[in-house]
């Protein structure tokens, strides 16, 4: 069963790839690097998200790789030092990642559970 965390990476993910709409630095990278926070064991948390990774590679015929990161601040200098494409930014982590790397674009965002482009 996919948790709530699980579901809401795979919509980041979804939005975050699309041409339009990509935190990637590069305009059609081969592999997207996508992060995960650690709400659980690292290694419980990657072995979860492998349906969401098979899923985009699948999908969008990419390398995907997931990135464990320790809390919103490592995810926010990743994303700033172009280590990984994808993350989820909660409202605050969203505007200090912003602060801190100006290039960090909102592409969705969930609101009373429901996503929205």
């Amino acid at each position: 069963m996919i948790n709530r965390r699980l579901f809401l990476h795979a919509t980041a993910a979804a939005f975050a790839v699309s041409p339009a709409i990509a935190f990637a630095q590069t305009k059609d990278p081969a592999k997207l690097r996508v992060a995960l926070l650690p709400d659980e064991n690292a290694a419980t948390l990657i072995q979860q998200a492998q349906p969401l990774k098979e899923y985009l590679e699948k999908a969008l015929g990419k390398q995907i790789e997931l990135i464990v990161t320790t809390d919103y601040s490592s995810m926010i200098e990743a994303m700033r030092f172009g280590r990984i494409e994808i993350g989820y930014f909660g409202p605050f982590s969203y505007v200090l990642a912003k602060s801190k790397a100006p290039g960090t674009t909102v592409r969705g965002r969930h609101r009373k559970g429901l996503a929205h482009l």
